[in-house]
């Protein structure tokens, strides 16, 4: 019997800026809200879901105090990665406390510092060969 590992190719990737990641109400209401988009409002429903905050921004040349926001480069550095069991990736209440367990180790709370959040669902297939 062999063992695989199996997640998302391509996983879905937020860009979150700092008001909201620092947050964290702001920033479990933002993951339910992409919940509800990816088809289930309770869970991550088997998503590899990376959070990413909010690094690339350009100067507005027509006023100097305002920023614009681009689009976010894939990001490799301060990355949490997290594996969640079934127990907790189906129960958005049980995420929200992973979120929590995550803000308080990573930073001061009420914020993450910076870090990255890549959330994965265990997901194992036993393949008889």
């Amino acid at each position: 019997m062999a063992s695989v590992n199996s997640f998302a190719d391509n996983p879905i990737r937020v860009t979150v800026p700092a008001a909201v990641a620092f947050n964290p109400k702001a920033f479990k209401t933002s993951v339910a809200t992409l919940m509800e988009r990816l088809g289930c409002g309770k869970c991550f429903s088997g998503f590899d879901c990376r959070f990413q905050l909010q690094r690339d921004y350009a100067v507005d040349p027509a006023d100097l105090k305002k920023f614009v926001e681009l689009p976010a480069q894939v990001q490799n550095q301060n990355v949490v990665n997290l594996s969640l069991d079934k127990a907790r990736a189906f129960d958005l209440a049980q995420v929200n406390k992973v979120i929590d367990i995550l803000h308080k180790k990573f930073g001061c709370a009420p914020c993450h510092s910076g870090y990255d959040f890549h959330f994965r669902n265990e997901i194992e297939n036993v393949l008889a060969i």
